[in-house]
């Protein structure tokens, strides 16, 4: 794994040195501008804290108001490192982190689709990491400023995939697993998994939930152990008590369709979403009638499901904004395709698109204009565009073009 890794950052040098370039731009600029914050980071930095100090952990807002630590007791033990140091080097540790994070996703996005969906040429692999860097720069750049964990979690999550399509399927189910105990939605990708037969990842992403959520009691003890564990299952059900999204499927639906749509349309939104899901690989699995191509058609059409997932969980449930990076690797699906292709009208259409997505800022467009453009689902349109032309691509065979 350590000689693949080298051998691709080296095969990829010129984006890596790029990207690095960026981020320690960004970085340079948010310390000069004094606005080197990272918000998030800091509810996870004092919960780990306060954990430490035998104080409350889950009822505390740390920093904003809204600075509720909301993850699991043993995430919370994984930031405890970062209290050896001050606040400021713990916030550098954790930026650089990110920085990583983004650069080694790309990567192994970018080598799975190399595998299981078309070869780029050299140069033109180089065009899309750079596109696609831009495509998702105002949610990194997001990111980065909050000190967020979630390219951290598309890491994870593509190592996970990685591991599983290179049938290393228990130590795929750790990374799920690992996934879920961070922001347990992640729960809706035993779905594919379980509809391509991959028993032996539920299993090991089981039980290793089970190890991860026994660690804080051996740690902790008993009853520190379930107090926690308690207000963390209490923190999960208040988070969207607090938050708003324009960006949901459900409020789409409000804004455009039907204003006094009930509450409970969210859960039919999610089973109709679910749904579609079982039905694309039932008719998928019908059409799979070669044996040569088979194997090669699972492993692209779970692909495709276990990408999607990821990426429409901001439509379903109220997050915030920069949680649309889920949607890295169907971006990429897209945007090499494009190159793979050369069908510029479909080209132009999503340069624009994602033109619209990088514009859209309260720096560029002014606190009251953003404020309206947002109301108006802008990104959630976007994402579920996306998505839907990822599986057309897949229906209509325009990218297992590796058979």
């Amino acid at each position: 794994m350590l000689k693949n890794t080298i051998a691709e950052l080296k095969n990829n040098k010129f984006f890596v040195i790029f990207a690095f370039f960026i981020f320690i731009v960004i970085f340079t600029l948010e310390n000069l501008n004094n606005r080197f914050w990272l918000n998030d980071f800091k509810v996870y930095y004092l919960a780990a804290k306060a954990l430490l100090n035998g104080e409350e952990v889950y009822k505390n807002a740390f920093g904003l108001g809204t600075g509720f630590y909301k993850y699991s007791p043993f995430i919370l033990l994984l930031f405890t490192p970062f209290c050896v140091f001050k606040y400021y080097v713990a916030c550098t540790i954790q930026y650089f982190i990110i920085a990583l994070a983004t650069i080694g996703s790309i990567i192994i996005i970018k080598k799975i689709i190399n595998q299981y969906f078309f070869s780029l040429k050299n140069k033109q692999v180089v065009y899309v990491l750079i596109l696609l860097l831009a495509a998702i720069s105002m949610h990194v750049f997001r990111e980065v400023q909050l000190g967020n964990v979630n390219m951290l979690l598309v890491l994870i999550l593509m190592l996970g995939l990685y591991f599983i399509l290179n049938s290393k399927l228990i130590v795929g189910g750790i990374f799920i697993a690992l996934a879920i105990m961070v922001k347990p939605y992640f729960l809706l990708l035993m779905l594919p998994l379980i509809l391509y037969k991959k028993y032996k990842v539920v299993l090991s992403s089981f039980f290793s939930v089970v190890v991860f959520l026994i660690i804080p009691f051996l740690i902790l003890g008993f009853t520190k152990g379930f107090s926690l564990h308690q207000n963390w299952v209490e923190a999960m059900a208040k988070h969207s008590s607090y938050l708003k999204s324009a960006e949901t499927i459900y409020s789409l639906i409000q804004y455009y369709f039907y204003s006094n749509a009930p509450s409970y349309f969210q859960y039919l939104i999610i089973l109709l979403v679910l749904g579609l899901i079982v039905l694309y690989y039932f008719y998928t699995n019908k059409n799979n009638t070669e044996v040569a191509t088979i194997e090669v058609n699972n492993n692209l059409n779970f692909i495709v499901i276990f990408i999607s997932i990821i990426a429409v969980i901001p439509n379903l449930l109220i997050t915030d904004t920069e949680h649309f990076l889920f949607a890295l690797p169907v971006i990429m699906v897209i945007i090499s395709y494009l190159f793979y292709s050369k069908n510029y009208y479909q080209a132009v259409f999503f340069a624009l698109l994602f033109l619209l997505n990088i514009l859209n800022s309260s720096d560029i467009l002014g606190n009251e204009l953003f404020d309206k453009i947002s109301k108006m689902g802008p990104i959630g349109i976007t994402n579920l565009i996306n998505i839907g032309f990822l599986f057309y691509l897949t229906l209509k065979n325009k990218i297992n073009v590796k058979i």
